[in-house]
Formats: structure tokens, sequence, C-alpha cells
């Protein structure tokens, strides 16, 4: 009891019936009564949450217990392996990484006692990727081969073999490219696995060109002047790796 306001306040923790004598002061004296305080014990609480649930393995779940007469402790037994209840609040929640159905018993608490009830969790395993990229790819020697991965949130582990000397699969999950420097043709086997046993794979037929001799695009230039000074950029296709000038006037 606050004394200085009056306020009577708190958690009773004793249910029945009491006499308390109330009294408030002022210069002019005391004046009191008998407050009769009655605490009741509440209703044990009734589950009211769906008690079907679904989820799929190696996906995140969440669940949460509802029940009547605020309860104050969740329990939940039974759950599949990577899933657990937070006993303050009822949410279940995880990765479940074993698929089948479970009964779990899930249960809520108040002073009034327990009410429990059987939930009926599914865990499904997810169909096998199906590999959408195209199968056909060509590629030249010496020039980079870039590729094109799903964005990070939806990308599945995946795997490559088979491929051409200087070329592989990146590990994280940004587009990669490497040099390739042989030519000829591979098949290549990208394969997904999000869980085990549930792969996609496809065969992609990569092609690899030998790189075709540079093409000089201009070949000619004026405005060259005697004493003063001069510029040409030699450009070609191809991306050639040197360049070289023959029979250059003198300077």
């Amino acid at each position: 009891m606050n004394t200085a306001t009056g306020l009577i306040s708190g958690v009773a923790t004793v249910s029945g019936t009491s006499d308390v004598t109330i009294s408030a002061t002022n210069a002019g004296g005391t004046g009191s009564a008998t407050l009769v305080l009655t605490v009741i014990t509440p209703p044990a609480p009734v589950i009211i949450s769906a008690l079907n649930a679904g989820a799929v393995n190696r996906q995140r779940l969440t669940y949460q217990i509802a029940a009547t007469s605020s309860p104050f402790s969740f329990s939940a037994s039974g759950l599949p392996l990577g899933l657990r209840v937070n006993s303050t609040t009822g949410l279940i929640s995880g990765v479940a990484t074993v698929s089948g159905t479970s009964s779990v018993t899930i249960s809520a608490s108040n002073a009034g006692g327990t009410g429990s009830a059987t939930l009926v969790l599914t865990v499904i395993t997810p169909p096998p990727p199906a590999i959408t990229s195209a199968l056909t790819a060509t590629a030249a020697t010496a020039k980079h081969l870039p590729t094109r991965s799903p964005p990070p949130t939806t990308r599945p582990a995946t795997g490559a073999t088979g491929l051409p000397a200087g070329l592989k699969r990146e590990q994280d999950n940004r587009p990669h490219q490497r040099r390739n420097h042989g030519h000829g043709h591979k098949a290549m086997s990208p394969s997904a696995r999000p869980t085990p046993a549930a792969r996609g794979s496809a065969t992609l037929v990569l092609t690899v060109l030998p790189l075709s001799a540079s093409h000089y695009e201009r070949l000619t230039a004026h405005g060259a002047q005697t004493a003063r000074p001069f510029s040409y950029q030699i450009a070609a296709a191809n991306k050639s790796a040197s360049y070289g000038a023959a029979a250059c006037r003198p300077g």
C-alpha cells in the first residue's frame, strides 16, 4: 500500500475473503472502515490455438500457443528435432530437421491450473529443386565466362562437375568469373541439395571456342604535323593481349 496516495496494489497469491481495515488521517484525526476483499481463483486455461500445423523440412516454423484466462507459463512436449518453446510467451519456433507427423502436447498454466491439448504437427520434405537456368553456354578461350546465381534468399546448395580447366563454381552468392584456358566440348552437371535425398540435376552443354585473331577497326590516321604532338589509339576486337607498330616515322 502507498501511504501517501492510498493506493493498494500488487498480485494476490492466496484465494479467499479478507476483512481489511483501511484508514485515512489528517489534522483532525483518523477515519477507518472495513474493506471486504475477495480473491478468487481463475479458471484453468483452455487452449484455443489451432491444433493442426505444418512445416517444411529445414525451413523456419513459428506457432503461437494461445489460451484463455491469462496463462503465465507454457510448455510443449514431443516437439520434432530443431523446434523449441518459449515458456513465457508460448511461441514454438525453430527449423525442423526430421520429416513426419508428431503429436505434441501443448499446455498453458495459471493460478487456477493447467490446460492442455494435442497439436498435430506435420513436417514435410520439399520436392527436389528443378534446374531452370539455360542448359547451353558458349565461351571463348582466355575470356571471362560470367554466370548468374539466384538471390541469396532463394538459392539452394548447388554443385557442378565436369567443368573445363580454368572454371569453377563460386562458393558464395555472387556471380562468378574465371578465365578458361582450353577449348573443346565439355558436359557439366549442376545439382542442388536443399535437404538430404532431395536433389535436382541437369546437364549443361558448355562449348569453349578458340579465340580468333584480333581484327583492327581503324587503319588510317590524319592530322599529323611536323614538330607537333601526335597520338593514335590502336583499337582491336577479340581482346588483344599486346600491340605493336612497325615502320613508324622518326619521333
